[in-house]
């Protein structure tokens, strides 16, 4: 890697302009009588997110499948903790601006063992010895210090984001290594890979998206914008050292990505996940109903009932004894 640069990368450039075009928007735009109190731009947004979306299936969606269908899985591997290993770097740095010692500690820790033991970052050594990845970035930072979010956004080719996340974009940008490499045709194919192996990891949680909701731009809203406020009420609540929803996940048998692992800015992790508990709430009422019509009703007594949707969990429910003759209903 060459000596940094001084000043900020092209990307940054750009993003530091679409900042200020969202801004400007975002001071023009009228609302209307049911507009999403957060998302007063939502004309607007639904447009950028079509374009996006007609950008993604033309042109990404294709190279990431092209890269799935050519990469071996270890190499892809090796990607993804190589770019994951940069982000480390970052968090470091946000969480000593959020004076957060034992996150800081744990990032630094990571980047500094697999920059060194880890090829530069292509192994993961620091999950291996359950060192935890908590991502940061400077909108968290912002947020820390009491920045509110501000409206929702969506970017020209960047997907949704918020008033505080767009501003802080260029800031995020200045951050990433790659960009400030001096090799200019080495800087913009590591931007690209990183594009693409993002894509390509998101790939079955952007198509069950489009299988199960609705209306895909609500829910990738929604989804968003619970995953931003998760990680900072999430961190506020246990004290600044990070909250349940700081992506502490345990290993998994046979996931090589299996490992403490974040949950990501661009609201796609949050979508599978709020596809899941949906699924998961809907095969649990007919499990609930079926279990509870064939209990005695001798007493008052809590029950732990399987999820069939989600191996694992179950759903605890008191049980009262009915009259005679009345009618069986349940609540998951």
């Amino acid at each position: 890697m060459n000596t940094p640069r001084t000043t900020p990368p092209a990307s940054g450039r750009l993003l530091l302009t679409l900042s200020l075009s969202a801004t400007a928007v975002l001071a023009g735009c009228a609302t209307g009588p049911d507009a999403h109190p957060r998302d007063p731009m939502e004309p607007w947004n639904r447009g950028v997110y079509k374009f996006n979306d007609a950008v993604d299936r033309a042109v990404l969606k294709p190279a990431a499948q092209a890269y799935d269908f050519v990469t071996p899985t270890p190499v892809q591997t090796g990607v993804n903790n190589f770019f994951n290993n940069l982000s480390d770097a970052w968090s470091t740095v946000n969480s000593l601006m959020q004076f957060k010692g034992q996150e800081a500690m744990n990032s630094f820790w990571r980047f500094t063992i697999n920059s060194t033991f880890g090829l530069g970052g292509l192994l993961d050594i620091a999950t291996e010895a359950q060192i935890p990845r908590v991502k940061q970035d400077f909108g968290l930072t912002l947020a820390h210090y009491g920045v509110q979010s501000g409206p929702y956004v969506v970017l020209p080719l960047l997907g949704p984001s918020t008033l505080r996340d767009t501003i802080a974009r260029p800031v995020d940008s200045f951050g990433n290594p790659v960009g400030h490499l001096d090799d200019v045709g080495a800087r913009n194919a590591l931007l690209g890979l990183d594009v693409v192996s993002t894509r390509d990891k998101y790939m079955e949680v952007s198509d069950l998206r489009d299988q199960i909701a609705l209306d895909p731009y609500v829910f990738t809203r929604d989804a968003y914008l619970q995953n931003r406020d998760s990680r900072v009420t999430g961190a506020d609540a246990a004290g600044g050292e990070g909250g349940e929803d700081d992506g502490y996940l345990p290993p998994v048998d046979g996931d090589e990505g299996a490992g403490y692992i974040p949950p990501t800015d661009d609201g796609a992790d949050s979508a599978a996940a709020a596809a899941a508990d949906s699924v998961a709430a809907e095969a649990a009422v007919p499990v609930a109903a079926e279990a509870t019509a064939a209990l005695p009703t001798a007493g008052v007594r809590t029950e732990l009932l399987p999820v069939a949707a989600a191996p694992g969990s179950v759903i605890r429910m008191t049980v009262e004894p009915l009259p005679a003759g009345a009618p069986v209903s349940a609540q998951p």
